[in-house]
């Protein structure tokens, strides 16, 4: 196989069109300055976010249409297969490394196309987009980080040079930064210490932008913390997101120092060209309607909310964290399924990675609390010995993770099954394990440690 499935012209073309698209260049200037609320938590995030959904809805619009002629192309320059899932040759008996180059691209096209699905089917619900940006943004710049080095892969049956000369990667610092973010506890380029800094700073940012700004009789109803919630559930806050992807609350035009705009319309043209990864010719389209979902928003301060939640002998640093991961269950448990629809393999992987980051990072959490006691801090404990989340945590458990992460498969000892759910990775890299039962302890362990945080109280 080889993945130089594109002439250097038609490449060259296509990106030509996507820069030239006139659709791309969007008003970012949605709200003026006169209409912001000072002291308004969330307001301020939620018109950063919108922003930044609407840049992300053009960008993927008009790139995932300009690609339509690349898909056409495509569609003319391969073969018919036998393995219908897959839209270059196989051949009538492939090898295990012909199965792991073909599942590689698979899964890049198809979190590439649950992305713009989610992006394009808010185009119409401006409340709904602002909140889906800021709850589920992190997984939309993992799969274009991670989409982007297996598009570029040296492996000829992975990589696809035509695609990877169409990616920009200006912003390529800012979006890696974002990606590791992610990671939550996990994240090899920072430890525990310094992530509790970080969101010890980000507390003290929101903080000093959010308050003293009303005369002195009205700051007592100041407010330094938005909390975002879904039919009634927090699903989100903004110091914490705003910590993983860059946002500031003084400067809301801006991601992690630079233009919000220019950002946002680096990572949509990424998603563009990652959802042509598997030579589909097909265009994508909004299909999600995201019915039944009602969002809405509180702020609060955080020097009267934080103390009432979850252990009074945690600094508010490590609650800011434990926050972070409650809201991340939760969207994982009530968002992500209204996303599901024909992009399941997308939206388990998207469980694998919120499950196994939020319970790694609650088990470190209880490994620095090892001289405290409570009744929640029993239940958490209890939750983590569990069978079902020793298994999520296990060697077995993190290979699934790494497969649901990093598309580009190197273990000569994969071999994926395309008949399976997933193309048979779990049972491929989790000996004595199904696709079903590891499916079975992701909604088992996170419905409970949700559970656990939400009934935690002082």
């Amino acid at each position: 196989m080889s993945g130089d499935l594109l002439d250097a012209d038609t490449a060259q073309g296509t990106a030509d069109r996507i820069r030239a698209d006139p659709r791309l260049r969007l008003d970012l200037a949605m709200t003026t300055p006169g209409e912001r609320r000072r002291g308004a938590a969330h307001t301020v995030l939620i018109e950063l976010s919108r922003a930044s959904a609407d840049y992300a809805r053009g960008i993927c619009h008009a790139a995932l249409s300009t690609h339509a002629h690349m898909r056409s192309s495509l569609a003319h320059s391969v073969r018919q297969t036998e393995c219908m899932s897959s839209p270059w040759p196989l051949g009538s008996n492939p090898d295990a490394g012909d199965l792991r180059s073909c599942v590689s691209r698979l899964m890049v096209a198809e979190d590439a196309r649950w992305t713009a699905d989610v992006v394009q089917s808010t185009t119409s619900l401006p409340d709904v987009s602002a909140y889906v940006s800021l709850v589920m943004g992190h997984h939309f710049v993992r799969i274009a980080y991670e989409g982007a080095v297996a598009v570029r892969s040296t492996n000829p049956d992975v990589g696809v040079p035509a695609l990877a000369a169409l990616l920009e990667d200006k912003y390529a610092a800012i979006t890696a930064r974002a990606r590791h973010a992610t990671k939550l506890l996990d994240n090899t380029k920072k430890s525990y210490a310094d992530v509790l800094l970080d969101l010890a700073k980000e507390m003290k940012t929101h903080h000093e932008a959010l308050t003293g700004n009303s005369v002195w009789w009205a700051r007592r109803w100041e407010t330094d913390l938005g909390i975002y919630s879904l039919n009634g559930t927090m699903i989100g806050a903004t110091a914490p997101i705003s910590y993983r992807l860059g946002f500031n609350p003084t400067e809301t035009e801006s991601i992690s120092g630079a233009d919000l705009s220019a950002v946002t319309n680096e990572w949509g043209g990424t998603v563009a060209v990652l959802s042509a990864a598997a030579l589909d010719a097909s265009e994508p389209a909004p299909t999600l309607t995201f019915s039944g979902v009602r969002f809405t928003s509180r702020d609060v301060l955080v020097s009267r909310y934080l103390p009432s939640r979850f252990d009074p002998r945690f600094a508010p640093e490590v609650k800011l964290l434990m926050l972070l991961v409650e809201g991340d269950l939760n969207t994982a448990r009530l968002l992500l399924p209204h996303t599901s629809a024909g992009h399941e393999h997308a939206v388990f992987r998207a469980r694998v990675v919120t499950a196994y980051h939020c319970l790694s990072a609650l088990r470190q959490i209880c490994d620095t609390t090892k001289g405290l006691g409570s009744l929640s801090l029993r239940a958490l404990r209890s939750l983590l010995s569990d069978a079902p989340t020793q298994r999520l945590l296990s060697a077995g458990g993190a290979k699934v993770r790494n497969r649901s992460v990093h598309y580009e498969m190197s273990d000569p000892a994969t071999v994926p099954d395309l008949a399976r759910p997933m193309y048979g990775l779990v049972e491929a890299v989790y000996p004595r394990q199904t696709f079903e039962g590891f499916d079975a302890d992701i909604r088992a362990t996170t419905e409970r440690a949700a559970e656990v945080l939400a009934e935690w109280t002082a």
